[in-house]
Order: structure tokens, then sequence, then C-alpha cells
């Protein structure tokens, strides 16, 4: 209790900060026409960030300044004041609870671990929120862009956010479904789901998505958060120098 009241104002003040900028977001919006709404949202989306598709204004640009986008928002940002500077690189690892789901759908094994639980020894863990020299394991968090909130017109996944266990449990299957797709096996790598105290989600402040690398209980390699940031090569630089120091 007490640690929270010392972080109490800073979490204040940080809410208050991103108020703001969402409230002159919103203003410089309004007084857009579309066409330089549609360059604002190629210029944060697609112009540095040549891993992701370009999109069109009215295919996600109406949600923006949205009452359930700011929500997001202030989701993201409570996260990140309460946990984000215990989650960085040379830390140690968080160790939250996670549910790890196998089997099928119909008779789906589902069992209470923590996360640190999956690595092994001093082998490389790889944090998705197959490879012979690392292991990895993806954790299913609270929707992003949920039917029943900020939802995206183009997401082919139409999913609610998630009211029990059972229920997150079941967008995971549907995860493991499209995986499956590309070859996917639970050898290759641990599909579990975070508690539905959002536990891990929070620990690594991992709203919408987020990887890692953990090794030896202490985090060698983090992405930054967002779509804009999940740039795979980066994850494969870190894991080639890490394997050709294997060989020195």
């Amino acid at each position: 209790m007490t640690s929270f009241l010392i972080k109490l104002p800073l979490l204040i003040f940080g809410l208050i900060r991103v108020t703001i900028e969402y409230l002159q977001l919103v203003i410089n919006l309004w007084r857009m026409d579309k066409e330089k709404k549609e360059k604002v949202l190629y210029d944060f989306h697609v112009k540095s960030n040549t891993h992701l598709s370009p999109i069109k204004y009215n295919e996600v640009g109406v949600t923006i300044g949205s009452w359930e986008m700011y929500k997001y928002i202030i989701r993201k940002q409570i996260d990140l004041e309460l946990y984000g500077k215990y989650c960085q690189v040379g830390l140690p690892a968080p160790n939250p609870s996670v549910i790890e789901v196998r089997g099928k759908i119909s008779n789906s094994i589902k069992q209470k671990k923590s996360l640190l639980s999956f690595a092994n020894s001093a082998r490389p863990l790889v944090i998705n929120f197959g490879s012979y020299i690392v292991d990895f394991i993806t954790i299913y968090i609270s929707e992003a862009h949920a039917t029943d909130q900020w939802q995206f017109a183009t997401n082919p996944f139409k999913v609610r956010s998630h009211r029990s266990l059972d229920e997150r449990i079941t967008a995971t299957f549907l995860l493991r479904k499209e995986y499956e797709k590309y070859g996917w096996t639970e050898s290759m790598m641990k599909i579990s789901a975070d508690p539905m105290n959002n536990e891990a989600r929070k620990m690594y402040t991992a709203l919408p998505e987020r990887f890692g690398v953990i090794r030896n209980e202490k985090i060698e390699f983090l992405s930054k958060v967002g779509s804009e940031f999940y740039v795979v090569s980066k994850l494969e630089e870190w894991l080639q120098a890490y394997r050709l120091s294997l060989n020195q």
C-alpha cells in the first residue's frame, strides 16, 4: 500500500499528460480534412516502419479520437507508470503466473505456472506477448481491439473483451488454430493465457503487443510496445548474435 501511495503522484501526472496529448490529437484531427488525416496515419504507421501495411483513414482513422481509444490509452499508461521501471533490459525478469494451455479445445489441459518455469537453464526464452538454441512462449493477453471496445473495422478476428478465463482460453485456441496453418506444434512453442488479473501484461507493460528475451532470469532483449515496434528482424538479429557467441 505504501509503495502504491509513493507512485500515485507520478501516476496522476502521467495520466494528466497523456490526456492533454490525447485532447491535442483530437483537436488537431478535427481541424484536418480527410487527405491530411490519411497523411498523418501514413507517417505514423508506415513511413518509418516498412513492415506495416498501408492503412486508410476510413478503416481505422474514424476510431481515433473515440472514447474507446482514450480508455485504451489510459489503461496502457497505468501499466507503464506502475510497472514500466521494473521491466527493462538487464533487470531481473518479472515472473507472473500464466495459464499453460495444451491439447485440443474439447479436452484441453489448463495448468497455472510461473513464466520463468518455462525457461530452461541458461537457454534464452523468447517471450512473445522453433529453434534449437532458444525456447519460445506466446502469452495471450487482453484484447487490444475487442469488438466491444476500440475496434478496427479491418481486424479479421472478431473477439470481444474477455469476461472470464474460459473466454480468454477460447481466444487462445483461435490463435493456436492460426499458428497451425503455418506448421506450429506444441513442441515448437508454448502458448499460454494471461490470468484475468492481467498479471503478465502489466508486469511486462505489453499492451497491445511486445516481445523480448529472458536468459538466466534476466531480461536481455525487449522490444518497445506496439505494432509499429513489432519488428521481428530485430529479434532475429539478437538471436543470430547469441548463436555466434555460442561458437566462440
